[in-house]
């Protein structure tokens, strides 16, 4: 019951802009989409190799093998390389 003093079809203005339909259609659609990307996150694949970081995720170790230096973070291999003065880590397969 809407509340007193407002008369029929009060809620008839706020449908015809669509403000209640908008929203309800957010909420949907935002939830739906906040689970996918939470269901993505959760999963956390790993990068291809070749792609290309500017920084190195947290909790990495340094390794060096056959005297080249690689960073191992998670399931992860890095090998450092730079782009004029800036440094890149690139993921790569793992080091044999």
């Amino acid at each position: 019951m809407p509340y007193a003093g407002w008369g029929p079809g009060w809620d008839d203005w706020y449908d015809w802009y669509g403000w209640n339909n908008d929203f309800a259609a957010g909420a949907i659609v935002g939830s739906v989409a906040g689970a996918a990307i939470g269901a993505a996150a959760s999963s956390n694949p790993a990068p291809a190799v070749g792609t290309v970081f500017a920084t190195l995720p947290g909790d990495c170790q340094t390794v060096v093998r056959s005297s080249v230096t690689y960073h191992h973070c998670g399931p992860t291999w890095f090998k450092a390389q730079f782009l004029g003065t800036t440094v890149q880590y690139v993921v790569v397969s793992p080091p044999g």
